[in-house]
């Protein structure tokens, strides 16, 4: 699912780590720094500098602009790029789950849940 995610970035010229940074600017507001962690916490990028890097790039691109608090937030073209590539992203998972049982979706969940939470721990402590 992630190289089809990916195929769609890049054909607007974007990274998985710039797309995890435009989902974060979306939510709760959050400073560049917070943003940073929260990429190096899911393993999105190898270190903070490449995580404001992208973030630098979505701001000089004028997708994410700061508030007056400090918080990241999408500009008009960024909520419209992002708008854009959920839709995307919609379309791709109800093609790959269209037909599959609802229980069969929710057990898979469920079990992958469970599989990530397992490899976060095994990798917390190495």
């Amino acid at each position: 699912m992630r190289a089809l995610l990916e195929r769609e970035l890049a054909s607007e010229g974007l990274t998985f780590a710039h797309w995890t940074a435009l989902v974060f600017a979306g939510g709760t507001p959050l400073s560049p720094s917070q943003i940073a962690q929260r990429q190096l916490a899911g393993h999105v990028v190898a270190s903070e500098a490449e995580a404001l890097a992208a973030i630098a790039r979505l701001a000089d691109a004028a997708l994410l602009q700061s508030a007056p608090d400090g918080a990241l937030q999408h500009t008009e073209a960024g909520r419209s790029l992002f708008a854009k590539l959920s839709k995307s992203v919609e379309d791709i998972t109800g093609t790959l789950f269209a037909g599959l049982p609802e229980a069969d979706l929710e057990a898979t969940h469920r079990t992958l849940l469970e599989i990530a939470g397992r490899a976060n721990k095994l990798l917390a402590t190495k």
